[in-house]
């Protein structure tokens, strides 16, 4: 079984790899950025499930992505949840659904949605997790 830890620390490698390649002034290929995107908000969604789950008996396991986001948005103090989750999870859906389009977004935007989800859940997970962002990878591998 995976934590949520390795979920986010992984995803957050992921983003440190795809800023590592723009530092040496190479273009970012876009099924990097495509998966450094998708692998974020799974990082965030799962975290927003867990704590949807852990505080909502009556969830199903199984809930939807559009549920998690709508439960959110009259819960007091995460009510921005909803708005945020739901635009993370269409550029999501770009970024895994419409591999036939043109997809660039700047992948800070993406780190951004997920450091806001997670940080307003579990801050102190979120805090556990950054230094997998200061710790350049290499790439020449």
């Amino acid at each position: 079984m995976v934590s949520l830890s390795q979920l986010i620390r992984f995803a957050f490698t992921g983003y440190a790899f795809a800023e590592s390649i723009k530092s040496q002034s190479r273009p970012v290929p876009e099924y990097v950025i495509r998966e450094v995107v998708s692998g974020l908000y799974y990082s965030a969604f799962h975290v927003a499930r867990h704590y949807a789950l852990t505080n909502d008996g009556s969830l199903p396991s199984t809930i939807r992505h559009e549920d998690l986001w709508h439960w959110f948005g009259n819960k007091p103090g995460l009510g921005r949840l909803k708005q945020r989750g739901s635009k993370f999870r269409e550029i999501r859906n770009k970024a895994d659904y419409d591999i036939d389009k043109d997809f660039q977004i700047d992948i800070g935007q993406a780190l951004e949605y997920t450091k806001a989800i997670i940080g307003l859940l579990d801050q102190e997970l979120l805090d556990e997790c950054m230094d997998v962002l200061s710790n350049p990878l290499p790439t020449d591998r």
